[in-house]
């Protein structure tokens, strides 16, 4: 079993990989034996993440096979500990398809496929750039305080609010508050069709005239999953960037600066495509208590590799 720690942005994850169970598994039996799998799963993620001093945001579990690599990925709430199935990360899948590259020498394209379907992928050195796939159900929430929904692999709610800044620490106590409100929100939920509760974006624009030339939007990702904001998320920035560039013209590509790092989004064929940096954490890295967002890794000087 092998286990290698880490990060897109600043979204820490710890991978696990046990080369011994590749031949048992093909894709056909990975989508029948789903719920045993996730059991397995949670019950390892929770049972590392006890014995160990460093809590990532998720779990990613390497299931692969002739016919198919599969990514299963687990969010880790800060608080409990506890392990929960979701459909995909951005910044996991970026870890997950450097890491298949780096160790059996796969790509620099590959395909992995995801509880969210197939997701085609291009390594070149630490950049990863991911075909997300086509927005769905986008949808005006209360258009007048802009609040909008896409899915994006998940489900995301967006709020587009001028001036935002997630350096300010009022502004973000606010958000706090309105996205764990938002997150659990059964009627909402009910509505949006997804009762597995929802991600919740805050986004500031900036067109046109950002530091390097592109369209920029600052974002920030509440996870229901892990219980927080976390440094950046992968769909989350890619839902931010289509909700700006649908509602408030932006054009593509769509600089996303997170409070982790820098993500690119664009769209080719009406395809949205992320790309970003995965980068590896030292096998001994632990938490910095759970203020990881601004303690974020690339300022701690552990990005090693």
């Amino acid at each position: 079993m092998k286990l290698k720690n880490m990060h897109g942005c600043g979204n820490t994850f710890i991978l696990v990989d046990n080369p011994d169970n590749k031949q048992f598994l093909c894709l056909e039996q990975i989508l029948e034996l789903h719920k045993e799998i996730d059991m397995l799963n949670i019950r390892h993620a929770e049972r590392v993440v006890g014995q160990g001093s460093f809590i990532p945001d998720g779990f990613l579990f390497v299931m692969a096979a002739p016919d198919a690599v599969a990514m299963k990925y687990y969010d880790i709430d800060r608080q409990t500990g506890k392990a929960t199935r979701a459909d995909m990360c951005g910044n996991g899948i970026r870890c997950f398809s450097r890491y298949l590259h780096d160790t059996y020498g796969m790509g620099p394209d590959m395909t992995i496929m995801t509880d969210d379907g197939r997701k085609d992928v291009h390594v070149v050195g630490e950049n990863i750039k991911v075909n997300m796939g086509l927005p769905r159900e986008f949808c005006e929430i209360n258009g007048k305080n802009g609040v909008y929904f896409v899915n994006s692999s998940l489900a995301h709610v967006v709020y587009l609010v001028d001036g935002f800044d997630y350096n300010n620490p009022d502004l973000m106590k606010d958000a706090l508050k309105i996205s764990r409100y938002t997150a659990f929100n059964k009627k909402l939920m009910k509505k949006l069709g997804h009762p597995e509760g929802l991600h919740v974006n805050f986004a500031s624009t900036n067109r046109g005239n950002g530091h390097n030339g592109n369209n920029e939007i600052k974002a920030v990702t509440y996870e229901p999953g892990v219980g927080d904001f976390t440094s950046a998320c992968g769909t989350g920035a890619t839902a931010s960037a289509y909700v700006a560039a649908s509602v408030k013209g932006l054009d593509y590509p769509v600089t996303v600066i997170n409070r982790g790092g820098t993500l690119k989004i664009d769209m080719k064929d009406g395809m949205l495509n992320m790309t970003g940096p995965a980068l590896y954490l030292p096998d001994d890295y632990a938490n910095k208590g759970l203020s990881r967002p601004e303690n974020k890794a690339t300022q701690d000087g552990v990005c090693l590799r």
